[in-house]
């Protein structure tokens, strides 16, 4: 890590553009200072932290290298060791510390100083916040820090309050993910927007596949669940509550409570593309069937 952290920084030295750093994974605060704890590291102690992490000053030491930076830190998970340090922390919570960003520059943590960040379901290749920010980021129009606004909302919403990102920023310029076509700030590296800087739209490569799980209710007062998270009740027979957005070849749980006990469970794995959907039938009918063809 310590080695890609110094080629990233020739490579912004070299260009001058914009540079963004993106880690999600372990990150803790020992003695003031925050490190990102490699995959391969086993920490006993606090002081096995220094020499095993990557201090996250060195990354925003070669972020000073860009016109702007961007630095995204997914890392504020709880005690992710094995050793005789785990459950002993000695200085602080769990988490990152605050950190104030350099001039030109925004942090984007995944929560709040000394808190813990949600993962993401099981399975899921990112946690919540992430998920959240690659939806939000393809957004068109929107400046850098309309964006993290936008995901901040969202996550405290989806974790019911319990997660709330910030963003410390000293940004001097504009900065788009993905400009307007037309738009009077430019669509392309060659347009300039405030200040004479150009618009740079990040492409998102390898985008994952996403599809639509669709539960079609016949019980009138039952209330829907999708991996844990409420949808509502339903007020109507067939009503229908609809969840998008979800990577194709997770397999969710969908379960209908009556009186807040669950009288019917179904499992459908999410299709690229499709809207899944299947039904939550009458308590009497004590079945989870997909519509057309039982389950």
């Amino acid at each position: 890590m310590v080695e890609a952290v110094k080629r990233f920084r020739q490579r912004l030295r070299e260009s001058g553009g914009v540079g963004l750093f993106y880690f999600a994974g372990h990150g803790v605060e020992v003695g003031g200072v925050n490190y990102l704890i490699p995959v391969e590291a086993d920490p006993r102690e606090e002081l096995d932290v220094k020499y095993q992490g990557v201090d996250v000053g060195d990354v925003l030491e070669a972020m000073k290298e860009s016109r702007l930076g961007i630095v995204i830190l997914d890392a504020c998970r709880d005690n992710p060791f094995r050793g005789a340090w785990a459950g002993k922390r000695t200085s602080g919570g769990w988490g990152l510390g605050r950190t104030e960003a350099p001039s030109g520059m925004l942090i984007a943590y995944a929560t709040g100083p000394g808190k813990t960040a949600r993962d993401g379901y099981q399975g899921e290749r990112n946690g919540l916040y992430t998920e959240v920010l690659l939806e939000v980021m393809r957004r068109p129009g929107l400046k850098v820090e309309e964006v993290f606004k936008a995901v901040r909302v969202e996550v405290e919403r989806r974790s019911g309050g319990e997660q709330v990102p910030w963003e410390p920023s000293s940004l001097k310029g504009d900065f788009y993910f993905r400009p307007v076509a037309g738009d009077v700030q430019g669509t392309d590296a060659k347009t300039p927007v405030s200040g004479g800087k150009p618009a740079i739209e990040l492409k998102v490569e390898r985008e994952v596949p996403r599809g639509v799980v669709a539960v079609r209710v016949w019980e009138i007062g039952m209330a829907v669940e999708v991996d844990g998270k409420a949808l509502g009740v339903a007020e109507a027979k067939g009503e229908v509550f609809r969840v998008k957005e979800l990577a194709a070849g997770r397999v969710v749980t969908v379960v209908g409570r009556k009186a807040g006990m669950a009288v019917a469970e179904k499992r459908v794995e999410v299709e690229a593309g499709k809207e899944v959907e299947l039904g939550l039938p009458s308590v009497g009918e004590g079945v989870c069937r997909r519509l057309g063809a039982w389950g």
